[in-house]
C-alpha cells in the first residue's frame, strides 16, 4: 500500500514539473531554439528549405482561365484580356507543373507582393473555386483557397510552407502564350 502511495505521490510531482515547464514555455522555448539554431549577427535565421514538394491544385475545377493586369496608360481597361484567357488542358498542365510546395525556416518574406497574373479555376458551370496569384517582381505566389497548411512541422522545429513557383519556366510559358511576365515591374532585371 505504501508503495503505491509513493508512486502516486512521484507521478503527481513529474505531472506537476511538466505542467509548469509547458504553462512557462515563453520563459525557455527561445532561449533553446536560439541555441539550437542560433540567429545572425542581425538576429535573424538562416534561411533553411526542409522540403519542396509538387502540387496539384484543384483537381476538381475543369477550366482555368488566365488574367493578367495591364500596365499600358493608354489602355481602356484594367485588364489586357478581360474576359481572361482559357488554357487548354496541356497549357494547364506546363503552368501547375511549375508550382511547388516549399517548406522552409528564417530568411525572409517576400518584399512587395502585388501580383499581376491571375490564374482562376472554374467548376464545369463557370463558377469560380479558386485563383493562384503570381507576382514576378517579387517571385511571390499565394492561393484561395489555400493547398495546404501555412505551418507546419513540430514543437521547436516549425517551418513555414509557401506556394512556389519556377519563375523562369513560368514567365516563358506565359510569353510563348502571347503574354507579358514582367507587368509593371520592368524596371527590375530579377527580383528582389
Amino acid at each position: 500500500m505504501k508503495r503505491y502511495k509513493i508512486l502516486g505521490l512521484a507521478a503527481l510531482a513529474v505531472g506537476l514539473i511538466v505542467g509548469v515547464g509547458w504553462a512557462t514555455v515563453d520563459h525557455w522555448a527561445l532561449p533553446l531554439e536560439n541555441r539550437i539554431w542560433p540567429p545572425d549577427e542581425h538576429g535573424a535565421r538562416p534561411y533553411e528549405v526542409v522540403s519542396e514538394t509538387a502540387v496539384h491544385p484543384y483537381p476538381e475545377a475543369k477550366t482555368v482561365r488566365l488574367f493578367v493586369q495591364t500596365d499600358d496608360p493608354s489602355s481602356d481597361g484594367d485588364w489586357l484580356e478581360p474576359q481572361g484567357r482559357p488554357l487548354s488542358t496541356t497549357q494547364r498542365a506546363a503552368f501547375e507543373a511549375t508550382l511547388s510546395k516549399r517548406s522552409s525556416r528564417g530568411g525572409a518574406v517576400d518584399a512587395c507582393f502585388i501580383p499581376h497574373h491571375f490564374f482562376r479555376y472554374y467548376d464545369d458551370v463557370g463558377t469560380l473555386v479558386a485563383e493562384i496569384r503570381v507576382c514576378f517582381c517579387c517571385s511571390g505566389a499565394d492561393a484561395f483557397p489555400a493547398l495546404f497548411p501555412f505551418e507546419g512541422g513540430v514543437f521547436l522545429h516549425p517551418y513555414s510552407n509557401s506556394l512556389n513557383y519556377d519563375r523562369e519556366r513560368l514567365g516563358a510559358l506565359i510569353r510563348s502564350w502571347g503574354l507579358p511576365s514582367d507587368v509593371w515591374c520592368r524596371e527590375r532585371a530579377e527580383p528582389r
